[in-house]
């Protein structure tokens, strides 16, 4: 969707500046809905173009043994901070060797990588680097999560390319990443 409200792990953007036209950016809204709801394509191009907007307001998840709720983060900029490009291309996570390393292990495993010592040793040895910073890196692709002390996708279908150097990117989004390939 054209639409994904995120900023950083657990944050999600409920305000937006955007200095293009907001009626738009409802209908494309609409056209998502009317897309996922019938499995139909909808109007709006290849998808790799994306209007740029800058976040005004951040809630963030937050639960206590006694309730559950949203912490909410207003950002106020000047105007000359708003100026920025008109618009941006989508492009995949790109993800460091490390992590390229355990989507290898987890594709093995059939999806489903169990995060144990044993793992934690074999990352430190071979890229002496903390296995949680690799899973953090991995989550914040929004691409992946934990279940029940287990790394996996979060999605059906999980694309990932490998650089020559052993560097990648990763992206759920066949058509995007195909053309952007």
């Amino acid at each position: 969707t054209p639409f994904s409200g995120v900023r950083d792990i657990g944050e999600w953007v409920a305000v937006v500046s955007t200095r293009h036209n907001s009626a738009k950016l409802i209908l494309e809204m609409v056209w998502t809905k009317i897309s996922h709801y019938f499995k139909i394509g909808m109007p709006w191009g290849d998808g790799l173009h994306m209007d740029s907007v800058q976040p005004l307001l951040i809630a963030k998840g937050i639960e206590t043994p006694q309730a559950a709720g949203w912490h909410c983060n207003w950002l106020e900029f000047k105007e000359k901070n708003l100026i920025r490009e008109d618009d941006a291309s989508w492009q995949p996570s790109a993800i460091s060797p490390a992590a390229i390393t355990l989507t290898d292990i987890m594709a093995i495993r059939g999806g489903y990588l169990p995060l144990d010592d044993g793992l934690q040793n074999y990352i430190s040895q071979k890229h002496e680097k903390d296995l949680q910073v690799i899973i953090d890196e991995l989550i914040s692709t929004r691409e992946f999560m934990i279940e029940r002390n287990h790394l996996r996708p979060i999605h059906a279908k999980t694309h990932i390319l490998t650089n020559d150097d052993y560097s990648g990117f990763v992206a759920h989004e066949s058509e995007r990443f195909d053309l952007w390939c």
